[in-house]
């Protein structure tokens, strides 16, 4: 098995991981996705969790993942669904968008709800010439491990490209958001788990 990524600091993360685990069938590669350093044919399955939508040209990095898996080798994506099912939406970023709508990017730049439309990954999938080319769309239980005010402190620490909109709302104003995202939790008085749902589609297909 072998995991890439384009940041030497999250391989090192998992390499750390992965000793805690105890893991010795794992190697370690800073790749990018659009120019895989791998011969042809290389894998039997490819896949990726809620990554393909920051791909610069998807269409190169899905060539890419084609060349490398073996004949009939399979690859699965992971991407975040329509971010109005589930409640992850909702409680994150639900009362400040009720307040100002968020200006979406043109939907070929990098973006986490790039392929949130069901269908449109897929589309992406046999537009790179893969065959049988199958999605599902779920909404699945997603908690974080900790209170509230954690989750939505992680969340403006992971979702970068978002930070300028988090950013433009006054101090206060964001914390009376935080107060109304609250109603959306089934238990809000629960300190060691947030529990959130979250849409997510998934896409696979076979080379």
């Amino acid at each position: 098995m072998t995991a890439t990524d384009l940041s030497e600091g999250m391989l090192q993360l998992a390499r750390q991981h992965a000793d805690a685990a105890g893991l010795a069938n794992i190697s370690f590669r800073l790749a990018d996705a659009q120019a895989l350093p791998f011969d042809d044919a290389s894998f039997d399955v490819v896949t990726l969790r809620l990554g393909v939508m920051y791909f610069v040209d998807v269409q190169m990095a899905l060539r890419e993942i084609a060349r490398v898996l073996k004949p009939g080798g399979r690859t699965a994506f992971a991407v975040w669904g329509p971010p109005d099912q589930g409640t992850f939406g909702a409680f994150m970023v639900g009362p400040l968008m009720a307040r100002r709508p968020l200006d979406l990017p043109p939907p070929d730049m990098p973006f986490p709800l790039r392929f949130a439309e069901p269908g449109s990954l897929s589309a992406e999938l046999r537009r790179a010439g893969l065959a049988d080319v199958t999605e599902e769309n779920a909404i699945l239980p997603f908690a974080w491990p900790g209170p509230p005010e954690e989750a939505w402190a992680q969340f403006y620490d992971r979702a970068i490209p978002m930070r300028p909109y988090f950013d433009s709302f006054p101090p206060e104003e964001r914390a009376a958001a935080f107060q109304e995202a609250l109603a959306v939790l089934p238990n809000k008085t629960r300190r060691d788990r947030t529990d959130l749902t979250a849409a997510v589609n998934f896409a696979a297909a076979r080379a």
